[in-house]
């Protein structure tokens, strides 16, 4: 291993996010006594610890400790494992609780004892060096102080931590990149690595990664695998659809007070590098939905009786419409395999589309499988439509989450300014890079699940999936269709959206009816932002109708800058 005097040099990106880091010393934070009782180490040995990581003289072979730090580690990593499975067992009741292959000790007996240990080893015996544990006893060490000690602890813990980092004694990889991702989210900083991801409503998400443009470089630097694979793996590992946080996510509480410090985010650069010049003010508009309603005065609604908020605040509004707006609509075929024994299903049911499709409507027809395929571009004339249908054919795989990209990027090009866009999709919503990716399979989609979710945040289309239920009375297929239904409602949410069932044609009478009436009534409304930036951050929006208390309303949960 090369001394630190040799390592290669971090890059100008790494030393305006990460070389911050490494050189700053924390300020002191710990005053209170009950702030006190938390400390790992005594009086003056942080001070002893530095002293110790910066002696060149080689440590003398240390093989008790080794040996203890690597038990620990596997046995506390077994655990965690073994927790975070259960807890998604338990949330959503799919799969069995995993069993121990022999009697564990609980989380929390462990993280007591591991904390217990981590600050006796420092208070006792000092810092394990690479030259007394090796590098792997390092690492275990790594794991126990990231994983297992408070917040606090390992703030405190921190000027010896990057010292040592410095000294080659923590190597530049996955492990430390953890730890400061973890560390930074505790503090309520994004993370620099995308290492860090928490389980929310049936999803993995990702936390909120700073300058996610930028993640794939840092990542690199700490040699680390791209953004995306991991999420992949994290998929199959999990079986667990993904989706990147557009919102900081919560956190628990720490008594940490540490003003301006390394771990804060650096100014706002652009991809070139380059400081971001801040908008002073954007134009926002959105369309509200009152879905279902029976109350006759949401027909009559004004701009007075809408009530905005941006980021929680509330916001003044510039803009107000309501139209009987002509559509757009791309009706989404899976002909895949899966759905075989739902074709006749589709074929009628994109025939009764047709024909209950408004004149001032505009209708393509898209089908897919291994692939989209053009049955027929936008068209208004029903009887076109209906002779195309008869060019419906399919068989194959499924790549469910590329063909609404496709559908999504039709639209953008072909719809014209005034009209509203929607897609209605008829699917059992099993991608093969969902249900294949946990088999090693190639054959699902190149657009990952949540990529497509921030493609759909950035668009004004409207998703209107109708679930063709296909599932097969197995554990794994229960795990498979569980995902896809998750993932069909999450897009029709943050599209503004409604998902429907549907097992016959009859099912189907009326729905047509509530996605038109859905997509074709719509109040528009528009502010101006004085929060927005050129920094592509999420804005969250929030509709209130005070005049109408308990009124349902659907709009976009938020919004991206274009």
């Amino acid at each position: 291993m090369v001394t630190i005097g040799r390592r290669k040099p971090l890059s100008k990106l790494a030393r305006g996010f990460i070389g911050t880091i490494l050189t700053f010393t924390l300020f002191s934070f710990l005053t209170s006594d009950t702030k006190a009782q938390q400390k790992c180490l005594e009086p003056g040995r942080l001070a002893a610890l530095k002293k110790q990581i910066a002696d060149p003289k080689p440590p003398a072979v240390d093989t008790q400790l080794h040996d203890e730090l690597i038990a620990a580690s596997d046995e506390f990593s077994l655990a965690t494992r073994t927790e975070t499975i259960n807890r998604l067992a338990g949330e959503d009741k799919r799969q069995e609780p995993e069993k121990p292959k022999k009697k564990q000790k609980d989380l929390d007996t462990l993280k007591q004892e591991n904390v217990a240990r981590v600050c006796s080893i420092l208070n006792k015996q000092g810092w394990p060096m690479v030259g007394a544990v090796g590098r792997d006893g390092v690492d275990a060490f790594l794991v126990l102080v990231s994983k297992a000690l408070p917040a606090v602890m390992q703030v405190e813990l921190y000027p010896a931590m990057i010292d040592a980092f410095e000294r080659d004694q923590i190597e530049r990889g996955q492990l430390f990149a953890g730890y400061i991702d973890r560390l930074r989210l505790s503090l309520g900083q994004k993370q620099l690595f995308g290492s860090q991801v928490f389980v929310r409503d049936g999803f993995l998400m990702m936390a909120p990664i700073e300058q996610p443009s930028r993640v794939d470089e840092r990542r690199a630097e700490f040699k680390m695998s791209p953004l995306r694979s991991y999420e992949r793996f994290l998929e199959a590992s999990y079986q667990k659809l993904l989706i990147r946080a557009v919102m900081e996510p919560l956190t628990e509480p720490t008594a940490i007070s540490l003003g301006k410090t390394s771990l804060e985010s650096p100014a706002a650069v652009d991809d070139a590098g380059e400081p971001v010049e801040k908008v002073k003010t954007s134009l926002i508009s959105f369309d509200v939905v009152l879905p279902e309603a029976v109350d006759p005065r949401t027909s009559a609604l004004e701009k007075s009786d809408f009530r905005v908020y941006e980021n929680d605040r509330p916001v003044d509004l510039e803009f107000f419409s309501k139209t009987d707006a002509a559509i757009d609509i791309v009706l989404l075929l899976d002909l895949s395999g899966s759905t075989a024994n739902k074709a006749d299903l589709i074929r009628k049911s994109t025939k009764r589309f047709i024909a209950m499709k408004r004149p001032s409507d505009r209708l393509a027809i898209v089908s897919f499988s291994d692939g989209p395929t053009v049955i027929s571009p936008l068209e208004t004339d029903t009887a076109v439509l209906q002779s195309r249908v008869a060019k419906l054919a399919g068989g194959g795989g499924s790549r469910v989450w590329d063909s609404i990209k496709f559908s999504l990027d039709l639209l953008e090009q072909a719809s014209v300014k005034g009209r509203r866009k929607a897609i209605v999709l008829m699917s059992d919503g099993v991608d093969n890079r969902l249900g294949g990716s946990f088999l090693g399979s190639s054959m699902g989609s190149s657009t990952g699940f949540a990529d497509l979710v921030e493609e759909v945040q950035r668009s004004t289309t409207s998703i209107f999936p109708i679930y063709l239920d296909t599932e097969l009375p197995d554990p794994y297929s229960k795990i498979v269709y569980t995902n896809a239904r998750l993932g069909l409602k999450y897009l029709a949410d943050q599209s503004a959206g409604n998902m429907y069932y549907a097992k016959k044609v009859e099912d189907l009478d009326d729905v047509y009816n509530r996605v038109l009436k859905d997509v074709g009534t719509i109040y528009t409304l528009g502010f101006i932002s004085p929060e927005a930036s050129a920094d592509n951050q999420w804005h969250t929006l929030r509709v209130t109708v005070p005049s109408i208390p308990g009124v349902k309303l659907k709009h976009r949960p938020g919004y991206f800058l274009r």
